[in-house]
C-alpha cells in the first residue's frame, strides 16, 4: 500500500456519483509528500499542511502546483462485505484537483459511477458471495461481527498477541476474554454464523 498523505476535504464541491456530499471527509492521496502528512482543503480552495508536531521537524512547506490524484469512499452509497475476509467494500470515490500556487483551481471526478463501478467490483474473483447491499453501518457492523467472531476464538495465533496487549495496557484478560465470547456469541445469532 506504501505512504500516503492525508486530506480533509472542506470544500463543498466533492460529491460521489450519486450527489452525496463528501465535504469534510478524509481523503488520502500519494501525489504530495508520502510522509503521512495532513492537509486541508479549505472552502476558499486554499490547500494547507498542518503544522509539524512538537517532537517532529518537517521541511518547508511549498505550495502545490499541478494535478493532485485524492480518493476517499462515500459512506452514503451501498457497501459489500467480502466473504471469507470479513473486509467492508464501499463505494469508492476518486478526484483530480488541478493547484496552481496551491490553490485549487479545478477538479474532475474520475471514478466510475457508483452503479457501474459496484456492478464491475462484484464480477471480481474476491467479492464472489459477498454480502450486500447494505448501508455502510451495517457493513460495518458485520464486518466487526465477522472479525469478531474470528479473531475473537482462544485457539486463533492473535489470541496470545491480545493477551500480551492487555498486560502492557492494564487490562485484565480474563474480563476481556469473557466479553469477547459473550460478543461472540451475541454476533453470531444475530448474523445466523452458527
Amino acid at each position: 500500500m506504501g505512504m500516503y498523505d492525508s486530506i480533509t476535504v472542506l470544500h463543498p464541491a466533492f460529491k460521489c456519483s450519486e450527489g452525496h456530499d463528501l465535504s469534510e471527509r478524509e481523503w488520502q492521496t500519494k501525489d504530495l509528500d508520502e510522509a503521512l502528512y495532513h492537509f486541508t482543503l479549505h472552502e476558499d480552495g486554499k490547500l494547507v499542511r498542518s503544522p509539524a508536531p512538537e517532537d517532529e521537524e518537517w521541511p518547508p512547506d511549498s505550495p502545490v502546483n499541478g494535478v493532485v490524484e485524492i480518493y476517499t469512499d462515500c459512506h452514503e452509497c451501498p457497501a459489500w462485505v467480502q466473504k471469507g475476509t470479513g473486509n467492508v467494500c464501499p463505494a469508492g470515490v476518486d478526484y483530480e484537483v488541478t493547484f496552481e500556487n496551491g490553490r485549487m483551481t479545478g477538479y474532475k471526478r474520475t471514478s466510475e459511477p457508483t452503479p457501474e463501478q459496484q456492478a464491475a467490483e462484484l464480477k471480481q474473483p474476491w467479492m464472489q458471495g459477498a454480502v450486500g447491499p447494505l448501508s455502510y453501518e451495517e457493513a460495518y457492523d458485520l464486518s466487526s461481527a465477522y472479525h469478531l467472531c474470528v479473531y475473537g476464538k482462544p485457539d486463533h495465533p492473535q489470541h496470545a498477541n491480545w493477551e500480551a496487549t492487555c498486560q502492557v495496557y492494564g487490562v485484565n484478560w480474563r474480563e476481556w476474554h469473557e466479553y469477547i465470547e459473550a460478543k461472540r456469541a451475541e454476533t453470531r445469532k444475530k448474523y445466523g454464523l452458527d
